[in-house]
């Protein structure tokens, strides 16, 4: 089905037809008109790294709550066979009512995912400030020299210029990025906070990219420096804390 370029909302409040990430969730080609337009571009790619990112939270979720299960003992033979329980039933109905926003194009857009406790939060959400670098088990910021795919997701390999946490490291260091557009990286400069294991995804901070949403404007001229003021403010405080449970 094609996109009408009425330049208004539907009804009830949808997005507009032309709105990049339409583009994302239905998988329909880009207009060559539209491709050359730079804004539009930058919303697109933005977009498609965020849906990403949700996608693989979604699908981590769902990996969890399969393997959660409750064991039932049939009697003598001591067979064994996994029970859904209400819990497991609910949280499930919460990874539906996830993919629906998914569907719905409820994602914020932009080159750094934002939300959580506070506007201009890093990507990442639920955690504060304090919580998102104590998860962090690398923050690092360098050059990207190469990206590889692999499975669903691009192997980033950066030349570091400084480590933040730990404080030394080796020159090199790869990290896994969920987004299709990371295999186009490579020479761009960024800071990226690399989780715990299933602790969650990488939080990117890319020069030229804007800085989240709700950075007053003098605070940050993109989303690199703005991810530097905030490992700069919060790291010291986040050393020794544990990573939270609940994230």
């Amino acid at each position: 089905m094609g996109h009408k370029d009425n330049g208004a909302a539907g009804e009830g409040g949808s997005r507009p037809v032309e709105d990049p990430l339409m583009y994302v969730l239905t998988d329909e080609p880009v207009p060559e008109e539209k491709s050359r337009d730079a804004a539009f571009m930058r919303d697109y790619r933005a977009a498609g790294e965020d849906v990403a990112l949700l996608r693989a939270d979604l699908d981590r979720i769902g990996q969890a709550l399969c393997r959660e299960s409750v064991a039932q003992d049939l009697g003598e033979g001591g067979v064994m066979i996994p029970a859904v329980t209400s819990r497991v039933r609910r949280r499930w109905a919460l990874v539906v009512a996830a993919a629906v926003v998914v569907s719905a194009g409820i994602v914020v857009a932009g080159g750094v995912r934002g939300g959580g406790q506070g506007e201009g939060s890093p990507p990442g959400a639920a955690l504060t400030e304090v919580g998102q670098l104590a998860c962090a088990e690398v923050v690092a910021e360098g050059t990207v020299v190469d990206t590889e795919p692999e499975d669903d997701a691009v192997k980033v390999t950066l030349v570091v210029d400084r480590y933040y946490k730990p404080e030394r490291g080796e020159r090199t260091y790869s990290f896994s990025a969920p987004q299709r557009e990371a295999e186009s990286w490579t020479g761009s400069k960024l800071l990226v906070l690399v989780p715990q294991p299933d602790s969650g995804t990488p939080s990117v901070f890319k020069e030229g990219e804007p800085a989240p949403p709700g950075a007053a404007a003098d605070e940050a001229t993109d989303a690199l420096v703005w991810g530097r003021g905030f490992v700069t403010k919060w790291l010291e405080e986040s050393l020794g804390k544990p990573c939270p449970v609940d994230h």
